[in-house]
C-alpha cells in the first residue's frame, strides 16, 4: 500500500484524548499496521540516558519495504521528561515510540498530528515536505499544503520551509 492510501485510513473511532492532545493506542497502531503489512517488524535500539537521568529511546520500524527511525523522551503523564525512569516507564515509551513509527507510514498521521498545539519535531516537517514534494495536482497540492500549514500554524519558521516547498512545487507541476 502507498502513502497515499494508508494516510487516508479511518482511525477516528479509536483516538482518544490524553489532555491536549489525541492518543492512539500501540495496540490499535500495530494492529492497523499489520493488517495492511504482515511482514512489518521493529526494533528498539539501546536507549541514550541523559547527564540528568532523563532518557530517549528509539523505534526502527521496517514496513512497506522501507525503515523509519523515531525517537521519543521518556516522559511523564504531563508529557514531561522523566529522570531515573523505571522499567515501566521505559517499556511506555517505546510503545508510543512504535506508534510515533507507524504514523510515518500513513496510519493516523494526519488525525493523530495535525492539529496538535505543538510544534512539529524535524520528523513531522519531514514528512509535510514529502508529501509537498510528491502532489501529483495542483489540487493535491493545495490540500496538501493547506493540513500542512494548520500543523504548522504556530511554528512560523516551519512555515516558510513548507511554503517555499509548496512554491517549487507549483512551479514544477505547471512546467
Amino acid at each position: 500500500m502507498s502513502y497515499k492510501e494508508l494516510r487516508t485510513l479511518d482511525v477516528s473511532q479509536f483516538i482518544k484524548k490524553k489532555g491536549k492532545l489525541n492518543y492512539l493506542s500501540w495496540a490499535v497502531a500495530l494492529d492497523q499496521l499489520l493488517q495492511h503489512d504482515p511482514k512489518a517488524a521493529w526494533e528498539f535500539p539501546t536507549p541514550k540516558t541523559f547527564e540528568d537521568g532523563t532518557m530517549m529511546v528509539y523505534c526502527n520500524l521496517f514496513a512497506f519495504g522501507k525503515k523509519i527511525r523515531m525517537h521519543l523522551p521518556v516522559l511523564s503523564g504531563n508529557n514531561q521528561p522523566i529522570a531515573n525512569a523505571n522499567a515501566f516507564q521505559t517499556n511506555t515509551a517505546m510503545m508510543r515510540c512504535l506508534t510515533k513509527a507507524i504514523s510515518c507510514t500513513g496510519i493516523g498521521l494526519i488525525q493523530l498530528y495535525a492539529n496538535e498545539d505543538l510544534p512539529l519535531d524535524e520528523d513531522g516537517i519531514d514528512v509535510l515536505l514529502n508529501r509537498i514534494s510528491n502532489a501529483e495536482s495542483l489540487q493535491e497540492l493545495q490540500q496538501v499544503y493547506a493540513e500542512a500549514y494548520n500543523a504548522t500554524k504556530k511554528d512560523k519558521e516551519a512555515n516558510k520551509i513548507l511554503t517555499t516547498a509548496k512554491d517549487k512545487r507549483k512551479v514544477e507541476l505547471n512546467a
